[in-house]
Parts: structure tokens; sequence; C-alpha cells
């Protein structure tokens, strides 16, 4: 993002603060939530090896959400 131009980075904070930006915000969370949910899933069938796959997955998906969230929140309209 640091080479995109401010008229870029406009255009890609205002989608995500916008109400379709917010609705994809809250399927992304769903989706996290289902990996750790499956984590759980997984734990109570002693599958080890699916445990960590789905624990990644959500962590992964946390640290797409920290970025859009700090990003849309951090910079103000210009």
């Amino acid at each position: 993002m640091d080479n995109w131009t401010k008229a870029k980075k406009a255009l890609f904070r205002d989608f995500w603060r916008s109400e379709m930006g917010l609705e994809s915000l809250a399927l992304i969370k769903e989706l996290k939530q289902e990996q750790l949910d499956r984590a759980l899933l997984s734990a109570k069938s002693g599958k080890s090896d699916d445990i960590e796959q789905h624990l990644y997955r959500a962590a992964g998906i946390d640290l797409v959400l920290d970025m859009l969230t700090d990003y849309t929140t951090k910079h103000p309209k210009s």
C-alpha cells in the first residue's frame, strides 16, 4: 500500500467504511469464527493436526481484519 496514490488509498479506505465494506468485514469475521469452531470440534474429536490447521487459518484471517481495521480507522478522510 505504500506505493499507492492518495486517491487509491482513499478509495480503499472508503470502500471498507461503506455499507458493502462493513458487510464484507462481517463475512470475514464469520469465516474466522467458523475456523475457530472447526478447531474446537477437531479438539473434541482428537484430531490434533486439524486443530492447528484451523487455528492457523483463523490467525491469518485475524491478521487481515486487524490490517483493515487499523487502516480504515487510523487514516481519516482527506
